[in-house]
C-alpha cells in the first residue's frame, strides 16, 4: 500500500512539473535568439532573420521551458533559478530597447524640427520675393504702359505669373517627412530667372512679356514674343513660346525706363 501511495506521489510531482514547464517563458519570447544561446536552444538563432523573429519568439515562449529543461538542466531549483535571472535580463533588454527608441526618436525630432525651419524660411523668403516681383510686374504691365508699347494688347493677361525658376519644386514637393527626419539637409536657395505673362491681341495673337531677373527680386531686361492664337496652333498658352511659333519678339521696355517707372512708384 505504502508503494502505491508512494509511487502515486511520484507521478503527481512529475505531472506538476511537466505542466510548470509549460508555462510561458517571457524571456525566451522577448529575445528569444539571446536567450536560446544562453539554454542551449539554438533554434533560437532563427530570430536573427527579421521575419521570423515574432514566431521564433511565440514558439519558444511556449515550449522553450522544456527544450532547455531536457537539454541543458538536470534540477528543477537550478533550471527555475536560471529562468528568473533571464526574466530580469529580459525586462533590462525591453528598457535598453525603448531608450535607443526615444533617443532615436528624440535625435529625428530635432532634425526634423531644424529641416522644417529651414524648409519654411526658404519658402516663406521666395513667396516674399514672387510676391515683389508681381507688384512690379503689374506696374510695368498697367494698362497705361502697355497701350503705351502696343495699342491693340487686350489688358486682361490669359494666364497666371510664370516663372522659369530652379529650387522652387523641389523646396515644397521633393522632401517628405522622412526625408526631413533623416539627417540636416542643405537646402538651396531657390533662383528666379524669369517672370512672364501672356495677353490677347484684338486680331487673336498672343503677346507674351517676360522681364529677366536677377537676384530674385531685380528686374533687368524685359522682352517679348508674338506668337499665333492657340486655335490656329492647337497648343496649350503655356507651350506656345517654343521658338518655331514666334512670330515676332523684340524689347518691351529698356532698363532706364524701366527703373525709371518703379522709382516713381516707390
Amino acid at each position: 500500500m505504502s508503494d502505491r501511495v508512494e509511487k502515486n506521489e511520484v507521478e503527481l510531482e512529475e505531472n506538476q512539473a511537466k505542466t510548470k514547464l509549460k508555462n510561458f517563458n517571457f524571456a525566451a519570447f522577448i529575445m528569444p535568439h539571446i536567450w536560446g544561446i544562453g539554454n542551449g536552444v539554438y533554434i533560437g538563432l532563427l530570430a536573427l532573420i527579421p521575419i521570423l523573429y515574432p514566431f521564433v519568439g511565440l514558439y519558444l515562449g511556449f515550449f522553450g521551458n522544456e527544450l532547455a529543461f531536457y537539454k541543458k538542466y538536470q534540477t528543477e531549483e537550478k533550471f527555475y533559478k536560471k529562468q528568473r535571472c533571464w526574466a530580469f535580463a529580459a525586462i533590462v533588454y525591453i528598457i535598453a530597447i525603448i531608450a535607443l527608441l526615444v533617443v532615436r526618436f528624440y535625435g529625428n525630432y530635432e532634425t526634423y524640427k531644424a529641416n522644417k525651419k529651414e524648409q519654411n524660411r526658404l519658402i516663406e523668403k521666395t513667396e516674399n520675393e514672387m510676391q515683389a516681383l508681381e507688384e512690379k510686374y503689374d506696374i510695368l504691365t498697367s494698362e497705361e504702359y502697355l497701350s503705351e508699347f502696343c495699342d491693340d494688347i487686350i489688358a486682361k493677361p490669359l494666364v497666371e505669373y510664370q516663372y522659369t525658376e530652379l529650387g522652387v519644386w523641389e523646396l515644397e514637393e521633393r522632401y517628405d517627412f522622412t526625408d526631413l527626419c533623416k539627417e540636416k539637409i542643405n537646402f538651396e536657395e531657390p533662383v528666379i530667372y524669369w517672370i512672364e505673362r501672356c495677353y490677347e491681341l484684338e486680331d487673336g495673337k498672343i503677346i507674351w512679356i517676360y522681364f529677366r531677373v536677377e537676384d530674385n527680386t531685380k528686374i533687368v531686361e524685359s522682352r517679348y514674343s508674338i506668337v499665333p492664337s492657340c486655335e490656329e496652333t492647337s497648343l496649350e498658352i503655356e507651350m506656345s513660346l517654343d521658338s518655331k511659333y514666334i512670330i515676332e519678339e523684340g524689347t518691351y521696355m529698356d532698363l532706364y525706363e524701366m527703373n525709371y517707372i518703379l522709382g516713381i512708384h516707390h
